[in-house]
């Protein structure tokens, strides 16, 4: 009944309050069930105010779950600009990264975008690991392993650092750089003793 007097008032109001009208009929018809009624509401309401994050939210939930991916990552785009704090906005640009390397094949605007968000944001351990992850499927190891290292040195767990080193000293490795992954594993070596390591260990000298 509330949705449907919110329906009719909608169609009678100037544009100001029809915006307003909007804010409440399109998430009540959300929690009624009606998804198409909702995101047709949400249009709307975008349509007159292209700020309104609660609808572009909406908006992009609604493509990724039509599977428009193309439109779920530039309402992404649109949604980091409008955010106000920094944890939003590792958030939203992390999803986009997603959504363009596992779901549009797009792997190098992928990382394109979280070289950016470090850039901007400041070194953060998910998205340290995201982009070294990123850089190493794409075969580039050797960019891949500075990210380990500042990883290493955002995290605050003894074992989870010396994980990322381990990871930083393979890339090298596996990159060529023989002088950089010994450098690594002494570093190493002085706070963390395992089979692995030892494993590594002998893997650099054989280089």
């Amino acid at each position: 009944r509330r949705a449907a007097a919110l329906g009719t008032l909608v169609d009678l109001v100037s544009d100001r309050a029809r915006a307003k009208v909007l804010r409440e009929l399109a998430p009540l018809l959300e929690e009624l069930g009606d998804v198409a009624g909702a995101t047709g509401r949400f249009q709307e309401l975008s349509a007159l105010d292209p700020n309104d994050v609660d609808a572009l939210s909406a908006l992009e939930r609604a493509a990724e779950k039509n599977g428009d991916w193309e439109r779920a990552v530039a309402l992404l785009a649109r949604r980091a600009t409008l955010a106000s704090r920094v944890d939003d906005v590792r958030r939203i640009r992390l999803r986009r990264a997603t959504l363009l390397e596992e779901r549009l094949g797009r792997s190098d605007e992928a990382r394109t975008e979280l070289e950016a968000l470090l850039a901007a944001t400041g070194d953060h351990l998910s998205v340290l690991r995201v982009l070294a992850d990123l850089h190493q499927r794409l075969g580039a190891p050797l960019r891949a392993a500075p990210l380990w290292m500042r990883a290493s040195a955002v995290t605050t767990d003894r074992a989870e650092a010396a994980d990322l080193l381990r990871r930083a000293c393979e890339a090298f490795l596996v990159g060529g750089d023989v002088d950089a992954a010994r450098r690594v594993l002494e570093g190493l070596e002085t706070f963390a003793q395992s089979e692995s390591v030892a494993l590594l260990a002998v893997a650099v000298e054989r280089q």
